[in-house]
């Protein structure tokens, strides 16, 4: 009750397209027509109670594994018009991506022309990227600055602006993007929209202030990396929220009430992270003075984390453990029992 041709999908065939690759026993597509193990296949039944039965004789080695290809990492390349020029920056949301610098970063690069459009994203500290990589995984909404700014001839370029973003794809379903104008308070839809055509004054200044590589280097190497905004404040703010994307992170900093408390031998201290950050957390005693530093400015990622304390040697008392994730500050009361 079945056909004697298999299918087998194909996700790269077809100049990435996909195809079926087939064979019939003989001749086909799927070239020696072995199918390796955990490989996914179609067969068409003839019948209503169609049974498929494989003889260990027919078990073989060998074979292509074709799988689907993964989702790409959401992306969105933003592409800024102004006079004739033309300059883009690029976003993607990446499991290794970070808020700060991070090795899938791009640097932003003066051109070495003096007529061009100034257009790069501000990290978390401070560095100008044409690339940048933010993490895929958050529990709050965040916000990525878009600096902008055109020179011709070393002469500020004032006049129509357009903002567009040619590619936005792998976008999670509940996000919300939305891309905020700081200098009318308009917000676009990313998602519905495809361009957004604005006014912009440029400063009357030197281009962006850049560090150039040393007088011998500089003869063969043409480009500056950029240093610090030419701008005080971002012309744009990209918002994402993450909506319900990932239930399971916190929404906001929080430090728990340690446990058990009061303790004799150690105790475990709780904290939420929505987003990935530094943390401190020292331990002073009712005098205020420093007991011991248990934590610092450690990285942890998004998510509910505890720390264990041993408190080993610690005499009765009331205790205070200070936590600082980022700017945030925390005070819980410890009480120690022997």
């Amino acid at each position: 009750n079945m056909d004697n041709v298999i299918y087998v999908w194909d996700a790269t065939a077809n100049s990435g397209a996909g195809a079926y690759l087939t064979w019939n026993g003989t001749s086909g597509s799927l070239g020696n027509g072995l199918i390796p193990p955990f490989q996914g296949f179609w067969v068409k039944a003839n019948a209503s109670s169609p049974s498929l039965k494989v003889p260990k004789t027919a078990k073989t080695t060998g074979g292509v594994f074709y799988k689907e290809t993964s989702e790409p990492d959401p992306l969105i390349m933003f592409l800024l018009e102004a006079d004739t020029l033309g300059a883009t920056t690029h976003i993607q949301f990446d499991e290794q991506g970070s808020i700060n610098k991070d090795r899938l970063d791009a640097f932003y690069l003066v051109p070495p022309s003096n007529t061009y459009l100034e257009f790069y994203t501000g990290s978390h500290d401070n560095k100008n990227l044409a690339i940048q990589a933010h993490p895929y995984r958050f529990g709050l909404p965040v916000q990525i600055p878009l600096y902008i700014d055109g020179h011709v001839d070393s002469e500020p370029l004032s006049g129509s602006y357009k903002i567009s973003w040619p590619r936005f794809e792998g976008m999670h379903p509940e996000w919300t993007l939305t891309l905020e104008d700081l200098g009318t308070g308009t917000e676009i839809d990313l998602a519905t929209e495809s361009f957004y055509e604005f006014e912009h004054q440029s400063l009357n200044r030197k281009p962006l202030q850049s560090l150039r590589p040393s007088k011998t280097l500089t003869e063969t190497a043409p480009f500056k990396l950029s240093k610090n905004s030419s701008s005080s404040d971002p012309r744009f703010i990209l918002n994402v929220d993450p909506g319900n994307a990932f239930p399971e992170l916190p929404r906001e900093i929080s430090v728990g009430q340690n446990y058990p408390n009061p303790f004799n031998e150690g105790t475990i201290i709780p904290f939420s992270i929505p987003l990935e950050g530094d943390v401190t957390l020292t331990i002073y005693d009712i005098r205020g003075r420093v007991v011991e530093e248990l934590l610092s400015n450690n990285h942890y990622g998004p998510g509910n984390h505890t720390f264990y304390w041993p408190a080993t040697g610690r005499s009765s008392g009331l205790y205070f453990c200070h936590i600082q994730i980022d700017t945030n500050y925390f005070t819980r009361k410890m009480t120690i029992l022997k």
